[in-house]
């Protein structure tokens, strides 16, 4: 009942550890200053240390703007970090559930994303992550890649806490109304990702590999986000509703490029597992409430 996690600083490692307890799963919790994942003899002599039941890769480089020109470090962390983890999984006979992006996809589909749809990334992170699901497809039959989109939690940093700060700061905001997605809570995509794990470790019933969609359930313009972050944030005291206005993605003007329209369609995860999605307005009310009882957003 191991489960050896990377990326345990991060918001939804953060989100793990809180909940594995729940579930009777110990977890190997890491990050940099354990193991550098990018660094395959490190790798493998920490699992070969724990000897997992199964390991959950949530380490990523995410920063999408500066990895426009930082293409090595991205590639390094989102590509070879997943082939390393991957080769290791395969030696030691485990599974590794890996954490993706929509930002595999352009955004030009017109329609929500399934998992047969082939990747054709726009932006230098994009890339990254879906060299590191190829890596991980192409070297271990029993893996789980599970894409997710627009990630914000209790812990941040993320474009909720961004918008929070920014009400306290301004009178008024601007923000991108051209690119609709699915926000999705760092507490729920835990929960997803802690469910498959939970299966394999127990042996509850045979598992299905391959590529599986999570987001929570709706879709929404950043703009339309945010406005809906201020109007459940200031009655808890976290936020002002302050005028949101809407502007281009051209007139935002970011280095990366991100896709238009990145819904991913996530019926193929509840019919294979049971794993349903929740609206996105309600989980948002729920995580705003949580951080609100811990004393409000971080810096």
């Amino acid at each position: 009942m191991t489960l050896l996690l990377t990326g345990a600083y991060g918001q939804l490692g953060k989100e793990i550890l809180r909940q594995a307890p729940e579930r009777d799963i110990s977890v190997i919790a890491t990050d940099i200053d354990t193991v550098d994942i990018t660094d395959n003899t490190a790798v493998g002599a920490l699992m070969d240390k724990h000897q997992p039941g199964i390991c959950l890769n949530a380490a990523a480089y995410t920063q999408v703007d500066l990895a426009e020109t930082d293409a090595k470090t991205a590639f390094a962390v989102n590509r070879d970090g997943p082939l390393n983890l991957a080769r290791h999984c395969r030696r030691l006979g485990i599974p590794l559930i890996h954490v993706s992006t929509d930002f595999v996809f352009d955004g030009t589909m017109g329609r929500p994303y399934d998992e047969t749809d082939a990747p054709c990334p726009i932006s230098a992170y994009g890339s990254s992550k879906a060299a590191g699901d190829t890596a991980v497809a192409e070297n271990l039959e029993e893996h789980i890649i599970l894409r997710t989109a627009w990630l914000y939690g209790v812990d941040g940093p993320s474009f909720v806490h961004t918008m929070l700060r920014l009400s306290g700061e301004k009178d008024r905001l601007s923000v991108v109304d051209d690119q609709v997605g699915s926000p999705t809570t760092a507490e729920n995509l835990a929960r997803a990702a802690l469910t498959l794990a939970d299966r394999h470790l127990k042996a509850a019933a045979p598992m299905t590999w391959g590529i599986f969609n999570f987001t929570d359930d709706g879709a929404v313009s950043w703009r339309g986000f945010a406005q809906t972050i201020l109007s459940l944030a200031e009655p808890l005291g976290l936020g002002r509703t302050v005028p949101v206005d809407p502007i281009t993605t051209a007139e935002f003007g970011a280095p990366a490029k991100r896709p238009a329209y990145s819904v991913l369609n996530c019926s193929r995860l509840s019919t294979v597992y049971g794993i349903d999605q929740e609206p996105w307005e309600n989980a948002l009310g729920r995580t705003l409430s949580r951080m609100a009882e811990t004393g409000g957003s971080p810096p």
